[in-house]
C-alpha cells in the first residue's frame, strides 16, 4: 500500500528506516574505534598530509575526506576511519531516499536497506576509506539525480547529476563507466531524448568537468 505521509518523517525517510541506518553508523563508529588502520588507509592517509590536485594511481576525493576528518578529529585512526562513516551515512540516506520515492513502502525500503548494510564487501567500506567509499555514494546519487530528473522533468537535475558525475570521478576512475550508462539512459527513452536538443545535459558533462578538473590540471602539470 502506498504511503502517503512521507513528508512526515525526516527526509522523507521512514521513522525505521532511520533507525537502520543509525544504527549501523554507531555500529561502523565502533568499529573505527577497535579495528586498526590497513595499509591501504596508511597509504592514502599519508597522502592527506601532502595535499595536491592529484596522486599517481588515483584521484584524490578518498584524501581530501580524511584531511577533513583529521582536521576535526585529530590525527587518529578514528579520524582516519570517520571519513568512511561519513560517505556511508550519506549513502544510505540516498539509497533510503530512492528506494522509498521509487516504491513508496517502508516496509521494502527497510529491508531493501538492512540486507544492503548486512552485505560484509559493502559493509567494509563503511569503515575503511578507500577510493570506491566516495565512489560509490556519487555513483547513487548520480542515479538519484537521474531519477529525480524523471519524476519531475526540472532540467536542473542535470546540473545534480553532472556535480555528482564528476565527484564520482573524482573519487575513482572507474566512475567513468556511468557516462555510457547515462548516455544509453537518454538515447534509449523516448521521453528522455528530448535532453538532446536542450543545453541542459550538455550544462551538466561541463559542470562534472570543472569537477574533476583538479586531476586534468595534475596530469597536464
Amino acid at each position: 500500500m502506498i504511503e502517503l505521509n512521507l513528508q512526515t518523517n525526516p527526509l522523507g525517510i521512514p521513522i525505521k528506516v532511520w533507525k537502520v541506518i543509525l544504527g549501523f553508523t554507531l555500529f561502523r563508529m565502533i568499529l573505527s574505534l577497535i579495528l586498526p588502520l590497513t595499509p591501504q588507509e596508511a597509504y592514502y592517509w599519508s597522502w592527506s598530509r601532502d595535499l595536491a590536485l592529484s596522486y599517481f594511481d588515483h584521484p584524490p576525493l578518498a584524501s581530501y575526506s580524511i584531511w577533513l576528518t583529521t582536521s576535526l578529529l585529530g590525527q587518529t585512526i578514528f579520524g582516519i576511519k570517520m571519513a568512511a562513516v561519513l560517505w556511508f551515512l550519506g549513502l544510505n540516506i540516498l539509497w533510503a531516499k530512492i528506494t522509498q520515492e521509487m516504491f513508496g513502502n517502508s516496509e521494502q525500503t527497510f529491508w531493501t536497506l538492512l540486507a544492503l548494510n548486512a552485505t560484509i564487501v559493502f559493509e567494509l567500506y563503511g569503515f575503511v576509506i578507500t577510493p570506491d567509499t566516495p565512489l560509490i555514494f556519487a555513483w547513487t546519487a548520480t542515479i538519484y539525480s537521474l531519477w529525480k530528473l524523471i519524476r519531475t522533468d526540472d532540467p536542473r537535475w542535470w546540473y545534480a547529476t553532472g556535480f555528482f558525475l564528476g565527484l564520482a570521478w573524482l573519487g575513482k576512475y572507474s566512475g567513468i563507466m556511468l557516462v555510457p550508462s547515462v548516455l544509453m539512459f537518454v538515447l534509449v527513452s523516448k521521453h528522455q531524448r528530448k535532453w538532446l536538443v536542450t543545453p541542459h545535459p550538455y550544462i551538466g558533462a561541463l559542470i562534472a568537468t570543472l569537477v574533476f578538473a583538479p586531476v586534468l590540471i595534475w596530469n597536464a602539470q
